[in-house]
C-alpha cells in the first residue's frame, strides 16, 4: 500500500466509522493512549471459544 492509498484508508474510516461503541459483553477491555494530548481510546474485544 502506497502513502496515498493509506491516506485514503484512513480517511475512510475517519469519515465512516465501523464498529464504534462500547461491546456489549466483552471478555476484555483496555485503555490506553497519550494522555499528554487527550489521545485517549477504550477498546473492546470479544473472543470465541478457539480464542
Amino acid at each position: 500500500m502506497d502513502r496515498q492509498e493509506a491516506i485514503e484508508f484512513l480517511m475512510d474510516h475517519y469519515e465512516n466509522p465501523r464498529n464504534s461503541g462500547p461491546l456489549e459483553h466483552p471478555d476484555v477491555s483496555l485503555t490506553g493512549g497519550n494522555p499528554g494530548c487527550a489521545d485517549i481510546i477504550t477498546m473492546h474485544a470479544r473472543f470465541d471459544k478457539e480464542g
